[in-house]
């Protein structure tokens, strides 16, 4: 984006976003216990789930994952790429998938 446009941000009149977050993730993690390596690899297993979740066709095409933000939380958005409206509604297909894995 820099290089092609010479910014780093650009304006977008339509998206959606999704924070998704593990509740209490803290209170699961247990460092005394293998040194909390289970909990992480649980989480990466997890992350990894709703990454490949991206690779659907239906996903592929208007939702982006933005960010892992404090290991626990996961944060994609729609309509980056796409001005259709319709976006949005597959954004709410992709949360109620993510609760599934």
């Amino acid at each position: 984006e820099l290089k092609e446009h010479g910014s780093y941000s650009r304006d977008h009149e339509n998206v959606g976003v999704c924070f998704a977050s593990i509740v209490n993730f803290q209170d699961f993690f247990d460092s005394k216990w293998k040194h909390g390596h289970d909990s992480i690899r649980i989480l990466n297993e997890l992350i990894s789930d709703i990454d490949e979740l991206l690779d659907k066709p239906k996903y592929k095409r208007c939702i982006e994952k933005i960010k892992t933000a404090l290991g626990c939380t996961y944060m994609a958005a729609s309509g980056l790429q796409n001005e259709d409206a319709s976006h949005v509604f597959v954004l709410i297909e992709f949360i109620f998938d993510i609760k599934r894995v």
